[in-house]
């Protein structure tokens, strides 16, 4: 296996001037920013529900995720080939893709910190998702079984993540409230999402959103309700404290929400923002998410 990190973090790795490179790593991808370009590589992990862990499907999934964040942003520019000198320097023997480098002072959550999101900010991001799911809404399924198997895989995968008694006060939760709504969320069907919205994922630059990061890697998380979609950006608020702009943005949403279905979804999102903060082994922010989803699941 190639050393990626170590071969893209010389100067010389680059088909263009390189002011200085610094190495993001996430527990799914390493980010190389050189100045006016961002190179995204991803991990060869396999998660169960994510999958990089051959050549073939790194490459695929870097066009998936350009195909798909194409239609947010005009960030995404290209897949490129990454050889043992650099970026199309030798045979391939990983592929990163290609963005354009944007403040990192600009990141939505950092700026949630400092005040600095406004009710502008807020009915451009919900518009620019609303457009999203709009165009999607022709190629529609079922999603009561994905629902179903997103939560058994979540509450496998977090048996020692949390306390025993608080994942089950929450599957018990989960597990009435679809039993109850059966019905509902089988006659909702799923579109393709964004499937991770949440300020982390947006960059806000002189007023205007640049959505990145949408799910390409599992259909099974990337389909699902619009209002799921719209749950995780409430529920990440909420969690920054910054209920306000949340029902600003759930406002905003031209979309049918039925209040039941946002608190479920609400629910689900913190759930898995505590799941993957225990992979990353920060596990006082998962603590935090799992006590924001427990908080929900009282209120289902």
């Amino acid at each position: 296996m190639a050393d990626i990190v170590s071969i893209l973090s010389k100067e010389t790795a680059y088909p263009h001037p390189v002011s200085k490179i610094r190495v993001v790593e996430t527990h799914v991808s390493w980010v190389f920013l050189t100045g006016k370009y961002a190179y995204k590589v991803k991990k060869p992990v396999n998660f169960g529900f994510l999958d990089y862990s051959t050549l073939e499907r790194r490459k695929r999934f870097c066009e998936e995720e350009l195909k798909i964040n194409s239609k947010f942003s005009d960030i995404y520019l290209d897949v490129v080939p990454v050889g043992s000198k650099g970026i199309g320097k030798g045979d391939a023997v990983d592929y990163a893709v290609k963005m354009l480098q944007m403040p990192e002072n600009c990141i939505m959550t950092g700026m949630l910190a400092d005040g600095k999101i406004t009710r502008a900010v807020m009915e451009k991001i919900a518009d620019i998702i609303t457009a999203f799911h709009k165009q999607n809404i022709g190629d529609r399924r079922d999603s009561l079984n994905d629902i179903k198997l997103n939560w058994e895989e979540n509450f496998l995968q977090t048996k020692d993540a949390l306390n025993a008694e608080s994942l089950g006060y929450i599957k018990s939760c989960i597990e009435r409230f679809i039993h109850g709504n059966e019905i509902l969320l089988k006659s909702r069907g799923a579109i393709r999402c964004h499937g991770d919205l949440h300020s982390g994922n947006i960059f806000i630059v002189e007023g205007t959103p640049y959505i990145f990061d949408a799910i390409e890697f599992n259909d099974r998380i990337a389909f699902c309700d619009p209002v799921s979609d719209i749950a995780f950006m409430a529920m990440d608020l909420e969690f920054h404290g910054r209920k306000d702009l949340a029902d600003i943005f759930i406002s905003s949403c031209k979309e049918e929400i039925p209040a039941a279905l946002l608190t479920f979804y609400k629910c689900y999102r913190a759930y898995v923002r505590g799941k993957i903060a225990a992979f990353s082994k920060k596990p006082e922010e998962a603590a935090e998410y799992f006590l924001l989803a427990e908080n929900y699941a009282r209120s289902l």
